[in-house]
């Protein structure tokens, strides 16, 4: 079933899948820009070390790419708003801006 919503989001939205047994991350790199998109981790799973692993795949990834920054958005209306800005904070990102109802953040990879 993954594999066809990892299909799903690279046709429509040009975007990659990494899976784990415990969790997903999607994402797209532009030139030399990445787009953290979604990460999912299943819920037995969450506060153990498997959003760090997983992200630490995708940073690789667009480490290797030649990327200079990774920028994610996420809607302040999604219930988990807080805790996602507070995780990108602790992670290095920089808030860019919060506007529409829409927080952006970006890291520079390094």
């Amino acid at each position: 079933m993954m594999n066809l919503f990892a299909d799903y989001y690279k046709e429509r939205q040009e975007l990659e899948t990494i899976v784990t047994a415990t969790g997903f991350i999607t994402y797209g790199i532009h030139n030399d820009q990445a787009l953290l998109n979604d990460i999912y981790i299943a819920p037995e799973h969450r506060g153990t070390a498997e959003a760090s692993a997983i992200y630490d795949i995708f940073y690789a990834k667009a480490k290797e790419a030649g990327c200079k920054n990774i920028f994610a958005n996420f809607s302040i209306a999604d219930k988990a708003a807080s805790k996602n800005l507070t995780t990108c904070l602790r992670r290095g990102f920089k808030l860019v801006s919060a506007a529409n109802q829409v927080i952006t953040v970006c890291k520079e990879i390094k």
